[in-house]
């Protein structure tokens, strides 16, 4: 069985979902938001809804 990549997911999302938008609506925040000197930085927290959902986001050019 050939393993998952960023490509192989962005195909299945292409496929699957083609030009539509993926909303992933959760009651608790997958990413932590600090304000720093340069800016905002978007952290990941440590949750199975970040684990679950990072790569998908990643592979398709979502944001968090």
């Amino acid at each position: 069985m050939e393993s998952w990549n960023k490509e192989r997911l962005h195909a299945l999302v292409i496929e699957r979902l083609g030009n539509a938008k993926l909303i992933a609506v959760s009651n608790r925040e997958p990413y932590i938001h600090t304000r720093a000197a340069g800016g905002i930085h978007c952290g990941t927290a440590a949750s199975g809804l970040t684990t679950a959902i990072d790569p998908i986001l990643r592979a398709s050019g979502g944001s968090g």
